[in-house]
Parts: C-alpha cells; structure tokens; sequence
C-alpha cells in the first residue's frame, strides 16, 4: 500500500526508468555516465529520484541560500514492499567524499519521514518502513557479468546507529530484496 502511495505522492516526471522489476539509476556528473541497476524482483516497488539537471527539489527554499548542505538530496529514493514489511532505501553513487554521501542519506531520511509523518497524520498509512542507506562506490563502466553484486552492510556506521549502509564497490547490479533481507536481520540485532 504505501508504495502505491507514494508513487501517488511524487511528481511523475521523477520516477526513474524502469522495465519489469529493473530500475535504472543513471548519474551523469563530470562527464561520466554511470548506470546501475536495482532488482525488486518479487516485491512491489517505486523508485524516484529528485537528483535531475534544472529541478528544485525544495521550490519554498530559497535557491540563493549559503546554507550549505540544505538542498542536496540523493540519487535515488526506493520504496519495496515485500509481503507485509516495507523498505525504504536511499541511493547516493560516489566515487569518494563518503562524510557527504553520509549526510545525503541522512538529508533524505528526512525528507521521507516528513511524508511518511503527513501520510500518518491524515490517515492515509499507520505503517511502518525499515530505512536502509546505499552508497554505491564507482560504478563500471562494463557490465559485470553474472546476476548481482553480493554485499553486506558497512560494518561502522558513523552517521548513527538507527539505520544500515550497504556499500558496494565496482556493483553495475543490485539485488534490493536481497540486501532488504541483509537489512532484516541488522534491525533484529538491533533490538
């Protein structure tokens, strides 16, 4: 359910490209074109990004601010839902400057439990998501062959302790089911 709201909630022209149960993440920055691909495969997902050439994410901020930080925002924003858990998974694509893929993943957190706070408010979802941050770390430039990357959650996170970083290296693929399963069993630890 909420991933069919949010995608009610997200302008359409932010929603990523996809085929089946693929999407595709495309960063085009210092004339690199890298893509990765996320696998949902047998979950129900919607995928956004407000990471695009000549969109504010934020229009009510002023777009001359010097606050630095205030509008950065991530590559892309996952929601899945798998039986009756949710997942929701922030994706920055760095190739170095990890403090501030960090603070990005925070930035978006944010941003996502703001709507997830207004959906509760008005009685449109009473659920709950498990948040789990990606940092995918210089993508190929080829595609690797084979299905997916396997990876494990960072093993010290620095940004807080209520949330997983996955951070896979070289990955042009994603099993997001499969690291949402990783992430499962980093909350129960957690409790």
């Amino acid at each position: 359910m909420v991933v069919d709201l949010i995608r009610e909630l997200v302008d359409p022209s932010c929603k990523l490209e996809h085929k089946g149960s693929d999407w595709f993440v495309v960063e085009t920055q210092k004339a690199a074109r890298n893509t990765l691909c996320l696998r949902t495969s047998g979950a129900k997902s919607f995928a956004f990004s407000l990471d695009r050439p000549g969109f504010r994410p934020f229009p009510f901020i002023n777009s001359n601010t010097n606050l630095k930080g205030i509008q950065s925002v991530c590559d892309a924003m996952i929601i899945i839902q798998k039986g009756q858990a949710s997942f929701v998974f922030v994706l920055e694509m760095k190739s170095n400057n990890f403090k501030s893929a960090k603070k990005q993943l925070a930035s978006a957190r944010l941003c996502l439990e703001w709507l997830k706070g207004l959906l509760s408010l008005h009685n449109h979802w009473q659920g709950e998501w498990k948040f789990i941050g990606v940092i995918s770390r210089g993508s190929r430039r080829q595609e690797r062959k084979g299905t997916t990357a396997r990876i494990k959650p960072s093993p010290a996170n620095k940004l807080s302790d209520d949330f997983p970083i996955f951070q896979p290296m070289n990955a042009s693929k994603l099993d997001l089911v499969e690291i949402a399963a990783s992430a499962d069993k980093w909350y129960e630890r957690k409790l």
